[in-house]
């Protein structure tokens, strides 16, 4: 009888400890569940955020920006979900399928928005070459518009000197105008965002009018230091 007693006592502790497992298993698979319909729908909330970055009208700076932001909260995420295994260790084998079907997602996100970083950073300093060159053209028709002033009363050496020089600089305006249109083919062929186009065009009118400007001051010029030395 004793022995029957011990016996019954031992199978009803087993059977507690199976309900108990039971429950743990039950529970851990209900909050496990739970949690992976929460990174299901922040994964995709996380997509369609990338795909609004892509499509909005944001500077360069600012889609890198958001887009690193991104890149660190997607390595948070994996991180949680590459240990949410010993969160759960009673069901560890029954989610350990799951798991990497969220990170694999996760990495696709990743690998995509590390492309548009690429493709941003490279559009970033092409469009920064493009306003230092613009700058270098800028200052330097700055540089070449200053003149002395008008003065007939020079000997006829020094007024074909002055003609000489303004030949050259003649030139050397032709040949800037050339490297600005050279360069506004190279600003249209780019493939930055149309925004920055924009810009990078207007500055290009701007320099044109600041060119055309020294162009015709230097044929006003050019047209007195002629008559001068015509009537010596």
């Amino acid at each position: 009888m004793d022995r029957l007693l011990k016996d019954l006592i031992t199978h009803r502790e087993k059977l507690e400890q199976c309900l108990d497992l039971s429950h743990k298993i039950h529970f851990q698979l209900n909050e496990f569940n739970k949690q992976y319909l929460f990174y299901e729908q922040w994964i995709n909330n996380i997509q369609r955020t990338v795909e609004t970055i892509f499509e909005e009208k944001l500077t360069i700076d600012e889609k890198l920006q958001r887009l690193h932001d991104i890149q660190i909260e997607l390595d948070k995420r994996k991180q949680i979900l590459n240990n949410l295994t010993h969160d759960y260790p009673q069901i560890d084998q029954l989610i350990i399928k799951s798991i990497p079907k969220l990170i694999g997602n996760i990495d696709r996100i990743k690998t995509n928005v590390t492309r548009k970083q690429e493709e941003y950073e490279q559009q970033n300093r092409q469009q920064k070459d493009f306003r230092e060159r613009i700058e270098v053209l800028f200052e330097w028709i700055k540089q070449t518009h200053r003149y002395e002033p008008l003065n007939d009363k020079r000997d006829v050496e020094s007024l074909q000197r002055e003609y000489t020089r303004l030949n050259e600089k003649q030139q050397q305006i032709n040949e800037k105008s050339k490297d600005i249109d050279a360069l506004l083919r190279n600003i249209n062929n780019s493939k930055l965002p149309s925004d920055s186009l924009q810009k990078l065009r207007q500055e290009i009118d701007h320099l044109k009018e600041r060119l055309s400007e020294s162009a015709n001051e230097l044929e006003t010029r050019n047209k007195f230091i002629k008559k001068s030395i015509r009537v010596r």
